[in-house]
């Protein structure tokens, strides 16, 4: 939201909720979802939070594509359950359906590991956050791929290893 507390107050007052998040700090803690009840105390602080209008998504997913410089080498796509901001469920899915979309975001970044989280609501896709840190579900994703170790292996190599992307489904609590 770049509108400002103006656009926050109008948002709210039209029945929906904005997720309010640390500018800084460990990924998802610290979110807040704003809405009528507390509409009389908000304090709008842009230097320390991030203000997003709050999506109800039929599904939620989180996504990682690793590139070698431009080269997009690999990608994989969990399903997820969220409590307080934080995955307690996920389910890796067939990427597939949205390679497309994954891949022009990845490709539009100077990062090598980009993580892309979604939703699928009644207006299709949508892309509600993108960072290039290893987050609390890298753990999860190096069931595909490990990001991390291709990256120092690279670093100290000047070209990424071979590696193979595992083909296998499973669950994640």
């Amino acid at each position: 939201i770049l509108g400002g507390m103006e656009e926050i107050q109008s948002f709210i007052k039209s029945g929906r909720g904005i997720i309010v998040k640390p500018r800084f700090g460990n990924g998802s803690k610290g979110i807040k979802i704003w809405d009528n009840r507390n509409l009389k105390s908000l304090r709008y602080d842009p230097d320390k939070y991030i203000y997003q209008k709050f999506e109800k998504f039929h599904k939620e997913f989180t996504s990682v594509v690793m590139k070698d410089d431009q080269r997009i080498v690999s990608f994989g796509v969990l399903e997820r359950k969220l409590s307080e901001g934080r995955t307690i469920w996920c389910k890796r899915v067939c990427a597939k359906p949205y390679e497309k979309i994954l891949k022009s975001i990845a490709r539009e970044l100077n990062t090598p590991y980009v993580n892309i989280q979604f939703g699928i609501g009644k207006n299709g896709i949508f892309v509600f956050d993108l960072h290039s840190r290893f987050s609390g579900s890298t753990s999860i994703f190096s069931r595909i791929f490990n990001g991390p170790d291709l990256l120092v292996q690279k670093a100290l190599t000047a070209s990424m290893p071979k590696f193979i992307t595992s083909r296998k489904y499973f669950e994640s609590t």
